[in-house]
């Protein structure tokens, strides 16, 4: 949808200016999730949406190097969700069937790295708890407790962003269009 090339301003951290730099849906799917999962949250006040994370274990594998295992279960992307759905950048899903896609799912990292996921729960969680600034490095600039960005700069980049993905297909995430969902809440 946004394919041009963004203008970024100088001061934002390397490893955040490099997540801006990715285009389209992917961003949101790559380092952006938590902002996608807000604007949604405020686009949709008349049937209120919340927050929720996917959670797993993690462990990564290279060919040479071998495996190396997570410290427990850790944030690998957030969600928008109301009843049994779930809603992100590529739509509406139910909560069951997503858990089903992230049981084989992995991510490519760089240098030949494989992410594996495994024990993947979905479960709510608060807009503090993701926007909360509690690190900060040099590279990476300033993050909440999950590693997620938080330089005001990338949040105004990603919100702009994702609120034209929102505007440009507006029904693919409402949930009312799909009817009523039975009720199970996430824990």
């Amino acid at each position: 949808m946004d394919e041009h090339p963004v203008r970024l301003p100088m001061n934002i951290p390397e490893e955040q200016k490099e997540t801006l730099e990715t285009t389209g849906e992917e961003l949101f799917l790559k380092g952006a999730c938590h902002v996608f999962a807000e604007e949604l949250c405020k686009e949709f006040v008349e049937h209120p949406y919340r927050f929720c994370a996917v959670r797993a274990e993690t462990w990564s594998r290279h060919p040479v190097a071998g495996d190396f295992p997570s410290n427990g279960k850790e944030l690998v992307h957030v969600l928008a969700w109301k009843d049994d759905y779930v809603i992100d950048v590529e739509g509406i899903k139910l909560r069951a069937e997503y858990l089903v896609e992230w049981q084989n799912k992995t991510s490519d990292l760089p240098g030949e790295w494989i992410r594996y996921y495994k024990d993947i729960d979905i479960q709510a969680c608060s807009r503090e708890e993701l926007f909360e600034e509690r690190l900060t490095e040099p590279m990476a600039g300033p993050m909440s407790r999950h590693r997620l960005p938080l330089h005001p700069q990338f949040l105004h980049e990603a919100s702009s962003r994702a609120r034209r993905i929102i505007e440009l297909a507006r029904n693919k995430f409402d949930i009312e269009r799909i009817g009523s969902p039975t009720l199970y809440p996430l824990a």
